[in-house]
């Protein structure tokens, strides 16, 4: 086997944007496929949201503490066990009579969303300066890519294998993944070392799966009943004691006094409310090319004619990736942060007005991809310049952690809208929503990317990669 230093950069980068691509396919793996689930697993339409919610559920529990472990104990190594949980659980699926097992399989995959920050801090030990930000730019990108070229795959998969092929596909390309790691990423020569804070990572799940719980079934609950108000009591308690233990520990979890500065927090929520936007971009627009014709605002497709549909999206953020990586050597990070959320804006108001038709909807969701491929990309450059080179896997993990809450977020608010403002049932089917869940969704986007607008002109111009129209190479 070679030695690392010999291994070309391209293959290095080829693998870590394949671990992207498959992390974003199995992220949005059942999004197309939900209205069929609820008739093919016999089960509700708040019981079949649990396949996406607690996949993000699990993912953002997992994230800051696989992430800090890639730090200590070696990012290929633990970028190999990511990998494995996600193909393991995709073959639990395949073997689901039930939902519950389903439900398993699903839970398992969440860990995959440690990926992108276990390669963001690869590249950041084995790139050099003058192509990390497009590459960076590149591997952010495939949450979007992968998102938009997996929809358009899984539904022609359900149209005609069925819908098991579509996680047979995924442990596929797990496996693949896994031989390809082991042979082409070498292991990373800085750690951080320390004893790893078992306290403190058994503190943050119980913390962040409470909220999430909270925030994801709140509506079904109850916003004021009792579980949803105990549960919000224990993730408030917990992560307090939690935020405790993080300022007494020699080896904390995340080292909240380097998180604290203003651009890493400033990023982190900018990041909360660009990843609200991408899953509200990709659950309203399924949802809306599949409602029926007489709604006066759906378009009637089948599964696979609407993830089509939402195939240009992800072509144009592979387009607009490795632009943003050179502009944000030549403009800075904070500058694309605040065109990326301006466009974004832009996009949810063109999709908010402009609807009558499935071409209409196509340039709305392009618009959004573009932007949030902007976004994504100048995030991690931002956070790297800002922390220490011990702590970028970890950094990057509670960056993850911060979208993938918007994710959550936006899953929740929109099924909850949905739900709340719906035709009466009929029959016994399931109701089927009114304009009005869709457009106060939509408003409640474009505030969020309007507020990531602000956030990202309140990052200081020191902390920019950016300076004086000179590329600062970080820490």
């Amino acid at each position: 086997m070679p030695e690392p230093k010999t291994r070309p950069r391209w293959a290095m980068l080829a693998v870590l944007l394949f671990g992207g691509l498959l992390m974003a396919i199995q992220q949005t793996l059942v999004i197309p496929l939900l209205p069929h689930f609820t008739e093919i697993l016999g089960a509700s339409r708040n019981d079949v949201s649990w396949l996406v919610t607690l996949t993000l559920l699990t993912g953002c529990v997992s994230v800051p503490i696989i992430t800090r472990m890639a730090d200590m104990y070696g990012k290929k190594r633990m970028l190999i066990i990511t990998v494995s949980f996600t193909m393991v659980g995709a073959i639990v699926a395949v073997t689901a009579p039930l939902l519950p097992i389903l439900l398993i399989g699903r839970g398992m995959q969440g860990l995959g969303m440690a990926l992108i920050p276990i390669g963001t801090a690869i590249m950041r030990e084995r790139f050099p300066p003058r192509t990390l930000a497009p590459s960076l730019a590149l591997l952010s990108a495939t949450m979007g890519i992968g998102g938009a070229l997996g929809l358009p795959l899984v539904g022609w998969l359900f149209v005609s294998f069925g819908w098991k092929s579509a996680f047979l596909v995924v442990a596929s390309m797990g496996a693949t993944l896994i031989l390809l790691a082991i042979f082409i990423i070498p292991e990373s020569p800085i750690r951080s070392g320390g004893r790893f804070d078992i306290l403190g990572a058994i503190l943050l799940a119980i913390a962040v799966a409470a909220l999430l719980v909270v925030v994801s079934k709140g509506g079904e609950f109850g916003w004021l009943s009792v579980p949803t108000i105990t549960l919000l009591a224990v993730s408030l308690l917990v992560g307090t004691l939690w935020v405790w233990t993080q300022t007494r520990v020699r080896n904390p979890l995340v080292d909240l006094r380097t998180l604290r500065n203003r651009p890493v927090m400033l990023t982190n929520v900018y990041s909360l409310m660009m990843g609200f936007g991408m899953m509200s971009n990709t659950l309203l627009v399924s949802y809306q090319l599949q409602m029926p014709l007489d709604t006066g605002y759906g378009h009637g497709l089948n599964a696979f004619s609407a993830t089509l549909a939402m195939l240009p999206g992800g072509l144009v953020s592979a387009a607009i990736s490795p632009i943003g990586g050179v502009l944000i050597n030549r403009v800075g990070s904070r500058t694309m942060l605040i065109v990326g959320a301006s466009v974004v804006a832009c996009g949810f108001i063109s999709l908010s007005t402009w609807h009558s038709s499935v071409a209409a909807i196509i340039v709305g969701s392009c618009t959004l991809s573009a932007g949030t491929a902007l976004a994504f990309a100048a995030q991690p450059t931002i956070i790297m310049k800002n922390m220490p080179p011990g702590e970028i896997a970890a950094a990057n993990g509670i960056n993850s952690l911060l979208r993938s809450l918007g994710l959550t977020a936006a899953s929740a608010v929109t099924g909850g809208m949905l739900v709340a403002f719906a035709f009466p049932a009929v029959g016994g089917a399931e109701p089927i929503p009114t304009w009005t869940g869709f457009g106060l969704t939509y408003g409640i986007a474009i505030a969020g990317a309007v507020l990531a607008v602000i956030l990202a002109i309140s990052i200081p111009r020191s902390a920019d990669t950016v300076r004086f129209g000179r590329t600062v190479r970080g820490r």
